[in-house]
């Protein structure tokens, strides 16, 4: 299938028709961004205190819960 380019402003369209798209096509949305930064300060504290594997775990952890799946 070829792919078409077209400029599009996401400014455009509405939260809710975009979310609605979204998970149309089998995407998990969400609009709770604080939970998402908590989660970015902790994994940046573990890696600021050298612990790195647990900053990865937790990274790995966030991108999972926020896309709906285990990576």
């Amino acid at each position: 299938m070829p792919y078409v380019h077209i400029h599009i402003d996401l400014d455009e369209f509405d939260d809710d028709d975009l979310i609605e798209e979204l998970e149309s096509r089998g995407y998990t949305c969400t609009k709770d961004s604080v939970t998402g930064l908590e989660g970015l300060e902790r994994v940046e504290h573990l890696a600021i205190c050298g612990q790195l594997e647990a900053a990865r775990a937790e990274a790995m952890q966030l991108v999972s819960a926020t896309i709906g799946r285990s990576i």
